[in-house]
């Protein structure tokens, strides 16, 4: 048998601490960990057959690629 064994008082003491110091260590990572950037692009081009188009499915295929989802807006309001 172990020569000491810890009191049912002292095991829940130890337990706090570990508990506090957990809770202090996941604050502090809190406040350097940022959001996870978002997966889907939007590009707002001109009309079809416009040169703002061509470059825009040129960097949608890069954004696909690389995992990324591209899409252009249905709404038209900045045309």
């Amino acid at each position: 048998m172990n020569p000491r064994t810890l009191s049912r008082l002292e095991m829940m003491r130890a337990a706090a601490v570990v508990a506090v110091v957990l809770a202090a260590l996941v604050a502090v990572a809190w406040q350097f960990v940022e959001p996870a950037p978002p997966r889907t692009v939007v590009i707002a081009t001109g009309s079809a057959s416009g040169a703002y188009h061509a470059a825009a499915r040129h960097y949608a295929e890069h954004f696909e690629a690389a995992g990324l989802r591209a899409r252009r807006p249905r709404d038209s309001r900045f045309d």
